[in-house]
């Protein structure tokens, strides 16, 4: 009888214990989750900020290499992809490019961006950790929470042909491929996009003599 009572008194020593022990957790994981929802919270903007500075700045290097690799290996030449006609008294009377050569460059141009781009993958970039304080005088102090960032680009690609005056008579012509690039930048927990535009001269001459107008400038050869 007495084994009893004892087995009784420690039941009922030991289930409120548990209880408090139950509840002591459940409070810990429920401050642990407005820890955590209230740091994304803080630190979302200022990781997407950092995360799309850097997926630009990764982006225009990547385009800027894969435009030298890609004119370097094809050895492009302003002869290779225009000819400027004259008439027999030496006069401008057209500027033909040759269509399928730049087709040709400026789909591999486009596919070498791509590949250069969704190379990138795993990227770290750093957010301080003063950021969650939410003032502008500690914003950039404090240790450093790192994150990764991967990038995949969908690139349109064009070349097109720019005049501009040089003195009398004579006429820079530039053969310019243009960039435009939609880079989803991926990170642990969220997504974000941004564009990239640019433009870079692969050839150039000086035609000297008069040029004649815009729509006679160019022939598709």
């Amino acid at each position: 009888m007495r084994g009893g009572v004892l087995l009784k008194r420690r039941i009922r020593r030991y289930y409120p214990d548990k209880i408090k022990y139950m509840y002591f957790i459940a409070v810990a994981l429920i401050v642990t989750a407005i820890i955590c929802v209230t740091t994304d919270i803080r630190l979302r903007p200022y990781v997407k900020a950092v995360a799309e500075d850097s997926a630009v700045n990764l982006a225009m290097s990547s385009i800027n290499t894969a435009i030298e690799e890609v004119i370097a290996a094809e050895r492009v030449t302003y002869d290779m992809l225009a000819i400027v006609d004259r008439d027999g008294s030496g006069r401008v009377t057209s500027v033909k490019t040759d269509a399928l050569k730049m087709n040709l460059l400026k789909s591999k141009v486009g596919n070498k961006i791509k590949d250069r781009i969704d190379e990138i993958k795993e990227h770290k970039i750093y957010v301080p950790l003063g950021v969650l304080l939410g003032s502008d005088l500690w914003s950039g102090m404090g240790p450093k929470i790192s994150s990764k960032i991967s990038l995949y680009g969908n690139v349109v690609t064009d070349i097109t042909s720019e005049f501009k005056s040089s003195g009398i008579n004579q006429t820079i012509h530039r053969i310019v491929v243009k960039i435009n690039a939609n880079i989803s930048v991926m990170l642990p927990s969220f997504t974000t996009e941004v564009k990239v535009s640019t433009s870079m001269c692969i050839a150039e001459t000086v035609i000297v003599g008069i040029v004649p107008n815009t729509s006679a400038q160019i022939v598709n050869g």
